[in-house]
């Protein structure tokens, strides 16, 4: 991934989708530069991104703080983007589970 966001959402009985991923602490594989910090891609700012060092493979990682039920994951490509990408979550942030996978840049929502 050369740049992006990520914002996960989540089901609630009385509301639609509640971004969960906004200002949650994020951690990256790399950063592209000082200016885009793994923490922009869940600042809910669309005018700020994370970017990652121009290799693969490259991962972002966003702690929701308590476990949850993620209804969909939106990912916002600037210009460079990824053409694969996996979407994996984490209990423990030890043991992964990949949800979803793509090698076409496909949209990627659950119901």
């Amino acid at each position: 991934m050369l740049g992006g966001y990520l914002v996960a959402t989540g089901i609630r009985a009385d509301a639609a989708d509640p971004l969960l991923s906004q200002g949650r602490p994020a951690t990256a594989s790399s950063t592209e530069n000082g200016g885009t910090p793994a923490a922009n891609a869940v600042d809910g700012d669309n005018g700020t991104r994370w970017g990652s060092a121009f290799s693969d493979p490259q991962w972002l990682r966003v702690d929701l703080g308590a476990t949850a039920t993620v209804s969909r994951v939106v990912l916002r490509w600037e210009a460079a983007f990824a053409r694969a990408f996996t979407v994996q979550t984490s209990a423990d942030g030890t043991a992964w589970t990949t949800v979803y996978s793509t090698k076409t840049r496909a949209t990627w929502r659950t119901r």
